[in-house]
């Protein structure tokens, strides 16, 4: 590597923190320190698909919770993991499948 040429630098406006896992969501403390620039994604990463219906439902409230937070600005840490077993991988697609739909009956 080394020094990056004038002309290929970048200037960073802003970012976005994804947090991907329900224990580790943001305070609203959190999120009132936030500089402007940087906005939030919340999730449920695909590491997690495996959990109990149950948990999974316990889950959802404060997922819905955060979406309706300014500072949050996407949906992120949702996807397939395919590091994950194969055997594993249609517990994710439901996860997927679950989220969308909890929370676009949210909207409704």
């Amino acid at each position: 590597m080394g020094p990056v040429a004038k002309a290929e630098r970048v200037s960073l406006k802003g970012g976005v923190a994804v947090f991907c896992d329900p224990a580790t969501f943001p305070s609203d403390a959190y999120l009132a320190n936030l500089p402007p620039s940087v906005g939030v994604a919340v999730g449920i990463h695909p590491h997690l698909a495996n959990q109990s219906q149950d948990t999974l439902d316990d889950w959802i409230g404060p997922l819905k919770y955060m979406v309706r937070k300014e500072h949050v600005v996407g949906f992120g840490g949702i996807g397939l993991d395919l590091m994950e077993p194969e055997k594993d991988w249609h517990h994710q697609f439901q996860l997927i499948d679950w989220l969308l739909t909890a929370l676009d009956s949210e909207e409704s």
